[in-house]
């Protein structure tokens, strides 16, 4: 039946069925994250966002400092958006966390349309609701770090390159590109960790042949790399004389932030022992050019020394070569921020089992073991016993079966972020650097329990394999949360699951397989393991899910560690902020 616009009355029930489907997953979300904005904050990029709204100098090259005297430590896409709310909203604690906190709450329902499509509304649902409550993913959606931009526009740009590969069209190979770059603009290459899985499945998955297949690799990767590197050149082609030094480096260069404090400093440990922390060496004094701003305009250049009031707290991050800052700077204490301190080394012997352990298992709320072990019908239910015959039958299947297709992209994206995520010394040491994971996480959960389901409907016989599953990842996960949430969540999972589970076994017993009463028990049991992510998201503080783990002996203490953490900071940082705006 056709309705008004050529909307039929049918498509309607389907988009309310799916936002009343919704309701729950988004309600979660809205608990965990709302009561948490502004309550924590990285004032090291709180006063970045600050200085962003100073000036234009400052908004283009990031700089931490309203005289534009260093460059924050991250490229400035992410602040950028945080400035929005900075100069509409005033620069508050919980003004800077707004972008992250919507980007957070958009990003459920989309994950849930985005696996709807080729697995179903159970695949969907399970998807967005564990989105919603994963530990690491509310963290994120509830600070100023730009971990939570890349998480969204990675999920944004996988939606698009399945929507390319459907449709052909290039726009959505554009719209991919722009966002991979947007990504890498806010924290460089831990946006490109995904990016072979992706070109992978355009490549296999895309119908045009494999002549245009690999065309439109080719041009997908050549853009995504142009865009990226757009800010650097910015950087890059200006003078030194004319824009910040490039923090976190001992060369002002903005190639060395890139490929090394962003690039072998952030994933170091992957492919062999870990790699030393910058040494602090002797060199000549560093000269700075500066000049304070007033107002949206471009800062004058040319000064050796900062004007007007230092800042009150300083990056845990100066360059090493920094040995001589300006006089104005001396004794100044840290920034509260979470940076590893220059010349401080990463722990070492870090490898990927420690995210089956505290601290990194807390962060994805011991749901990464289930996620694992859904994996194995996936792949069972992806690939028939025709593929194996020829390779040429697995690539066959894989450009002309969608589940098959779209199941590598997400299970690929999830192992291949685990193997460089839980192998890099800097996830040990932020823990919250998950979040990469969890929207792969998410989709592999909600495919494989949906998978599972089908086959139970179809045979009654893949039940006991369902069951099997469950109970073991409900298992791994209560015992690993033992310590770390109340006996009340532990009581009520294990009492929820014992009875979904008997609801269910005897309707399987019972030739009713398909009966609502044998679903109910399903549901009530998958969603079992939401309750210890969520009761944790809701206990964790601004940046660590769990108790932390103790340091490791040989580690070594951070620098000045009596100016690590000063209560007094951020009245004073404020202050001083409000002094740059109005001196008066």
């Amino acid at each position: 039946m056709v309705g008004i616009n050529g909307i039929s009355f049918s498509m309607v029930k389907v988009i309310r069925k799916d936002w009343l489907w919704l309701t729950f997953p988004i309600i979660l979300g809205l608990l965990l994250r709302l009561p948490r904005l502004g309550e924590f904050d990285n004032n090291y990029y709180t006063a970045t966002v600050k200085s962003m709204t100073l000036s234009w100098s400052n908004f283009i090259f990031g700089s931490f400092d309203p005289s534009g005297l260093l460059m924050v430590d991250k490229p400035p896409a992410a602040f950028w958006l945080q400035s929005v709310p900075g100069l509409l909203l005033g620069v508050e604690d919980w003004s800077v966390a707004l972008p992250q906190f919507i980007m957070g709450m958009v990003a459920i329902p989309f994950i849930y349309f985005t696996v709807r499509g080729t697995f179903g509304r159970i695949a969907g649902i399970v998807s967005a609701s564990v989105l919603a409550v994963l530990p690491a993913s509310v963290i994120i959606d509830t600070r100023n770090e730009p971990d939570a931009l890349v998480a969204f526009c990675l999920l944004l740009a996988a939606a698009c390159i399945v929507k390319a590969v459907q449709t052909s069209q290039w726009k959505w190979l554009i719209f991919f590109s722009v966002l991979i770059a947007l990504g890498f603009n806010s924290k460089m290459f831990v946006a490109f960790v995904p990016l072979p899985i992706f070109m992978t499945f355009l490549f296999f998955a895309c119908k045009k042949g494999w002549k245009k297949s690999l065309m439109r690799v080719g041009v997908a990767s050549t853009l995504t790399v142009l865009l990226s590197s757009l800010w650097i050149m910015t950087v890059a082609l200006t003078p030194s004389d004319s824009r910040p030094y490039v923090g976190s480096t001992r060369d002002n260069s903005i190639w060395t932030l890139t490929f090394e404090y962003n690039g072998l400093r952030r994933f170091d440990g992957f492919g062999g022992g870990p790699r030393i922390g910058f040494p602090r060496q002797d060199s000549a004094p560093l000269i700075i050019s500066t000049q304070p701003t007033s107002g949206l305009v471009t800062a004058p250049t040319n000064r050796l020394n900062p004007v007007g009031p230092s800042p009150t707290c300083l990056p845990q991050n100066l360059p090493p070569g920094m040995v001589s800052i300006p006089q104005q700077w001396q004794g100044i204490p840290p920034c509260t921020t979470n940076a590893i301190q220059p010349g401080t080394p990463p722990q070492s012997g870090q490898t990927v089992f420690g995210l089956f352990s505290s601290p990194l298992s807390n962060q994805l709320g011991w749901l990464l073991p289930i996620g694992l072990l859904l994996l194995i019908p996936i792949i069972m239910f992806s690939l028939p016993g025709s593929v194996y015959g020829k390779l040429s039958n697995l690539v066959k299947h894989l450009r002309h079966n969608e589940f098959a297709s779209q199941s590598f992209l997400w299970g690929g994206w999830l192992i291949i972020t685990l193997i460089i995520f839980g192998s890099a010394n800097a996830t040990h040491t932020h823990p919250y650097y998950l979040v990469a994971a969890s929207a792969p996480l998410s989709a592999v959960i909600g495919i494989g329990i949906s998978s599972l389901w089908k086959a139970v409907r179809i045979d009654s016989r893949s039940a006991w394999f369902l069951v099997a599953i469950l109970v073991t990842g409900l298992a791994i996960q209560i015992y690993g949360a033992r310590n770390s949430v109340s006996e009340i969540a532990i009581v009520g999972s294990l009492v929820l699951a014992s009875m979904s589970l008997l609801v269910f076994a005897n309707g399987i017993r019972q030739n009713a397989a398909s009966a609502p009463l044998t679903s109910y028990g399903l549901l009530i049991g998958t969603s079992v393991f939401l309750i210890v992510p969520f009761f944790t998201a809701l206990g964790s503080d601004g940046r660590l899910v769990g108790p932390p783990r103790p340091p490791q002996p040989g580690s070594v203490s951070p620098v000045n560690p009596p100016l690590a953490r000063d209560p007094g900071i951020e009245n004073r940082i404020i202050e001083y902020l409000k002094w740059e705006i109005d001196p008066s």
